[in-house]
């Protein structure tokens, strides 16, 4: 199961790489209330442009927070899909966050073809048009 939450928010202004990151994890639901969940994010795309996926003990001692409370976090953006699991280590879908992005638009167009045919036997079995 995926849940993913999109927000329509304003385009962060400038070119400041953190608050299009900030503006990223807000419009897809992730960090907005958490201050902490956007420091991790931030700092596993850090690690992760740097050195390919990235074991969460390393997120956690750089930002020196428990690991379990790292893995919280970062579940969340496996569930979404964003991220993925590879062994140990946590990895950006198709290695690019444009590209994980795209991923995520065929997800929800697949989700909404098969809401589409359900809805199109709803109303073919109700006489709707």
């Amino acid at each position: 199961m995926r849940e993913i939450v999109l927000r329509s928010l304003s385009k962060p202004k400038g070119n400041e790489i953190n608050n299009k990151i900030e503006w990223l994890c807000n419009s897809l639901g992730f960090g907005s209330s958490n201050k902490i969940a956007l420091e991790i994010f931030k700092e596993f795309l850090e690690e992760f442009s740097n050195n390919g996926p990235v074991p969460t003990e390393k997120i956690a001692n750089r930002l020196n927070i428990a690991s379990q409370r790292v893995n919280y976090h970062i579940r969340d953006l496996v569930d979404s899909g964003l991220l993925y699991r590879e062994k140990k280590k946590i990895a950006v879908r198709q290695g690019s966050v444009k590209k994980a992005i795209y991923e995520l638009r065929r997800d929800i167009d697949r989700f909404f073809d098969e809401i589409e045919k359900v809805a199109e036997e709803i109303d073919v079995e109700l006489r709707l048009r």
